[in-house]
Order: structure tokens, then sequence, then C-alpha cells
């Protein structure tokens, strides 16, 4: 007897701005739902879904999906638009060959469907994935303007190089060797104590760095230590500059050697992804206890207990 083929929900946005501001993200499930009980009633349902550029690969529930459906277990795959599923032409083109390959049919919430039979359908998925791209290299042509305004102006990234990089004389981000290996330490003594904790700052002071626990959660976070520049990093609020979140900003990709580069800190970049993932949704036990006036939680600055 064959086995009950899945319907399949895909929902991706960009980043954490368009899933809680604008909602984007829970309108889209809210749309695949819908969509699920219209075209494929009483069938298996898998999720999938992923806050991350659509330029990416990498992205776990996208090969989550792929994964899916290379096993067979999916007969039917809905996503709001196509280019939710790839936005890049390469990629594309190899998912659809799986598909393709396995009969799956696709339901745009729109109620547009794709058969594979018919050589209309393979055009309008073809012409999706050009167009995906097309937009996508239209942004980053924007954001390169913006970053050579920038530049011109002495402002990029907010108008400072953050630890550890300093400029060339072409303005140009490079590494400062007078804190290369200050940096390289405080990645060590982070994954090392789990992230951003007051035992981790104890020690980092111990260096003779004078940093604070939200500074070392921000600068495990920076694109700046992955090789990018973020643009734009800092806004105007209430007449106050401000930093946004690190999600938030517009990145520049490759401008510089990543620190995680470095032979010291081989595997470190993939540590401090998970630490930093954990951190977002761990809250502790301390979120559910009473504060009392004459009490409270109290760390030692110098050796963090």
């Amino acid at each position: 007897m064959a086995p009950l083929l899945a319907v399949a929900t895909y929902q991706r946005v960009s980043n954490r701005e368009q899933a809680n501001d604008s909602e984007a993200f829970t309108r889209q499930g809210w749309q695949l739902d819908r969509a699920v009980e219209k075209y494929a009633p009483g069938m298996p349902r898998l999720k999938f879904e992923d806050i991350q550029s659509g330029r990416r690969d990498d992205r776990q529930g996208f090969l989550q999906l792929v994964s899916a459906i290379e096993a067979g277990k999916v007969g039917v795959l809905i996503v709001t638009r196509l280019d939710r599923l790839a936005r890049d032409l390469e990629t594309s083109a190899k998912i659809q060959k799986t598909m393709e390959r396995r009969k799956i049919k696709i339901y745009e919430t729109t109620g547009k469907s794709i058969d594979w039979s018919n050589s209309n359908d393979w055009a309008y998925y073809a012409q999706a994935g050009v167009d995906s791209e097309r937009e996508s290299r239209k942004l980053s042509e924007r954001i390169i303007q913006t970053f050579e305004y920038q530049r011109a102006r002495s402002q990029m990234g907010g108008g400072r190089v953050g630890f550890p990089y300093r400029r060339d004389g072409d303005g140009n981000i490079e590494p400062d060797p007078n804190n290369w290996d200050l940096a390289i330490e405080c990645i060590k003594i982070a994954i090392a104590e789990g992230g951003a904790s007051m035992k981790a700052i104890a020690k980092i002071r111990e260096l003779g760095l004078d940093r604070s626990r939200i500074w070392l959660s921000r600068w495990l976070r920076s694109p700046l230590l992955r090789g990018h520049t973020p643009i734009g990093a800092f806004e105007r609020v209430n007449g106050k500059r401000k930093l946004k979140q690190p999600e938030q900003f517009e990145i520049f990709p490759n401008t510089h050697p990543s620190l995680f580069a470095d032979s010291r800190l081989v595997g470190a970049e993939t540590e401090i992804d998970r630490i930093v993932a954990d951190a977002k949704r761990y809250k502790g036990k301390a979120i559910q206890r009473q504060i009392h006036a004459l009490s409270g939680l109290v760390w030692c600055g110098r050796c963090g207990s």
C-alpha cells in the first residue's frame, strides 16, 4: 500500500523586522491555513518556515522541505508566492527539477496552480524565478549605491568602525592589529561562558576591556565580525541617535576579512550562532520570580559570580 502523501506549506520572510513589525510572517501563515483547507482537505500537513533571505540556499526550513520532497513524502506544495521558495534562479531551477520529477502540484494562495504537464505552467514557474532574482538584484544595486554614498561621506556603518577593525588610508575596513588578538580571546570567553553572561564580562574586563553585557550581546550578533558592513545601522528616535538591532541592518556583504576566518577560531562562528539563537528563546526561571523591596540579584563585577 502506497504511503499517504502530505501537503507541505512553506512560509518565509527575509528578516525579523518583517516578521514582527509588519506581521508579514503571521499573515502568510493565515493565508496558508486557508489554502490547505481549500486545495488539500484531509491531507496530512507538513509545515516548513524560515526567517532568512531567499538568496540563501542553506535555509534550514527550506532544506527540510527539499528533503521531504526527495523522500517522496509530499504530494502538494502550497506557498503564498513562488518567490517565497527562492530569490535566485539557480536554487529555483534545482527545486523545480525535483518537484517535476516527483509530479508535485504547487498552489499559490492566490489560486494559481502549477501542473508540470502543462507547458504554460512550466513557463510561469520559470519566469517567476527570473523575476525573483531580478528584484533581488535591484535591491542589491540600491544597497551598493547607498554604500558608495555613505562611504564617500565617511558615514558607512553609522560613521564608525567597530571593534576589532579600523580604516586604511582609502577608507576601507581592515583588521586592527592592536585589537585583533583581544577580539579572538573575547570570542573564546563568550563560547566558554555560554554567551553574554556576567562571568564572561568579568573575564573580558580582566583583559583590559571595559565592556558591558549589552555590548557583548550586540557584538556577538554583529555582521561586522562576519565580514559584512552594516549600512544605516543607526536611526533617529525622538531626536536621539539609536542603534538598530542587527537583524534590521542593511548589509553590504564581504567587504573585509571575517574575524571567524582566523585559524584560531575554527568552528567558532557556528558555536556563536547557536548561542545567539538559544539566547533569543531562553528566558530562564528568573522571569517567574517576584520582586521584593529589599532583595535582589547581585553580580560581582570582578569574578562574575
